[in-house]
């Protein structure tokens, strides 16, 4: 009994002092008493909350975090203390949501005109140029990865320029940029199908005072012209078609600013064709095969001469080239002149 009352005499005794001070009692493996001697045995571990050493039970103490950090813990960042009870304190710990980047967009379209900047596809920004052409925008909040970005604007006349394009990785709070844009032109024709000898005007806007560069193509052959954009952005270039021949004509133009140079704008087409009425230099020849003075050169002509061909008594009119027969010398003036 004596062995008893002295075990149960430092129990009282632990009770009584570690919360005094600050211990932690922790049993760590079960207790029993001996059947035959009726001894109690226990095994404890005892935690100090205070003493800046992490021990058994502690997920902290004091500066002693254990190795820990906000973001060991999966927190995106802030700071992590010790709490009173030598337990983690995480209120300033803090998740920043998804990884993000940002993109900064800038270059040159038309005078005050309207941009427009998709990404995968879809419209993120809609901004405009200022009265030099120059814009500039911001696309913000972007999980990283990687993007298709596209722009394009439209001039004053509402006329959508080509859009072009440009893949970008976005990185974790990094600002990515796409400058020097240079927005192609926009390109009107003022007719797609010309007579031989008449005058087409290739015009559009571009940034003000730029270079331009209209390519005219047909086949094999290839030409450049060189007109300068005014300080509105509007160019103009009118090609005289007397010395082109008669066919199909492809048309592009492109800008070169501060020694950038656009891609090519959209491709307009055109065609030339065989001239409708007869020059006023050759009146006199053509009037000699309009037999029925429609002022044409056409099938009832040519069918007129047929009649008459080779034949005696024809009317002189039809005798071409006055040699007093109607023969295949006529018909050659007549396709000379010929108007359809």
């Amino acid at each position: 009994m004596q062995k008893n009352g002295n075990t149960y005499l430092f129990l009282f005794f632990l009770a009584i002092i570690l919360p005094v001070l600050s211990y932690s009692l922790f049993l760590v493996s079960s207790s029993a008493e001996s059947a035959s001697t009726g001894i109690i045995t226990a095994t404890v571990a005892v935690g100090i909350c205070g003493n800046n050493i992490v021990e058994y039970g502690e997920d902290c103490d004091g500066s002693a975090l254990d190795g820990q950090t906000c973001q060991s813990l999966g927190y995106d960042a802030g700071v992590l203390t010790c709490g009173i009870s030598c337990d983690f304190d995480k209120s300033d710990c803090v998740n920043l949501g998804p990884d993000e980047g940002s993109v900064v967009f800038s270059g040159k379209a038309y005078p005050l005109s309207i941009v427009k900047i998709l990404k995968d596809g879809q419209i993120a920004a809609t901004t405009a140029a200022d009265s030099n052409g120059y814009f500039e925008t911001t696309l913000t909040h972007l999980i990283v990865g990687s993007y298709s970005f596209a722009i394009y604007a439209y001039d004053s006349n509402g006329n959508k320029s080509k859009t072009i394009t440009y893949t970008k990785e976005i990185s974790k709070d990094e600002v990515e940029e796409i400058s020097a844009i240079v927005v192609p032109p926009t390109l009107n024709i003022s007719d797609d199908n010309i007579k031989k000898g008449e005058k087409i005007t290739f015009s559009g806007q571009a940034a003000p005072g730029a270079e331009m560069t209209i390519d005219l193509s047909s086949g094999k052959d290839n030409w450049s012209f060189h007109p300068t954009a005014g300080s509105s952005g509007y160019y103009s270039y009118k090609l005289d078609t007397k010395d082109y021949d008669v066919n199909d004509y492809t048309v592009s133009a492109k800008t070169t600013i501060n020694n950038l140079t656009s891609e090519s704008s959209e491709e307009a087409t055109f065609t030339i064709s065989e001239s409708s009425q007869i020059s006023s230099n050759s009146v006199k020849g053509w009037k000699k095969v309009d037999f029925n003075e429609d002022s044409r050169v056409n099938l009832i002509d040519f069918s007129i001469l047929v009649h008459w061909f080779d034949q005696p008594s024809f009317p002189s009119k039809v005798d071409v080239n006055t040699d007093k027969k109607v023969n295949l010398s006529d018909f050659s003036v007549m396709m000379y002149y010929w108007s359809g």
